[in-house]
C-alpha cells in the first residue's frame, strides 16, 4: 500500500451549492467525465439570510475508484 494511500473501502465527497436564486436544483454528478447515479445523497435547499438558497451533496464511492485519479465533478 503506498503511503498516504486510503485504507477505508469508501470515500465520500461532498459538494455545496450556495447563492442559488431559486429554491431548487438538479444536482448530478460525474466521475471521470461519466455520469454517476448512485451514492448520491442531496439535501433540500436550505434559505439563506440574504434570500438566497444553499444545498448539499455526498457522494460515496469505492476508494479503487477514487485511487484511479478520476475528476468527480458536482
Amino acid at each position: 500500500m503506498k503511503s498516504g494511500e486510503l485504507k477505508s473501502s469508501k470515500v465520500t465527497l461532498v459538494g455545496l451549492a450556495s447563492q442559488m436564486a431559486m429554491g431548487y436544483a438538479d444536482v448530478s454528478w460525474t466521475a471521470g467525465g461519466n455520469p454517476v447515479t448512485s451514492g448520491i445523497a442531496t439535501s433540500g435547499p436550505v434559505p439563506q439570510a440574504d434570500k438566497t438558497f444553499r444545498l448539499s451533496s455526498c457522494l460515496t464511492v469505492d476508494t479503487s475508484e477514487w485511487n484511479q485519479d478520476k475528476v468527480f465533478l458536482m
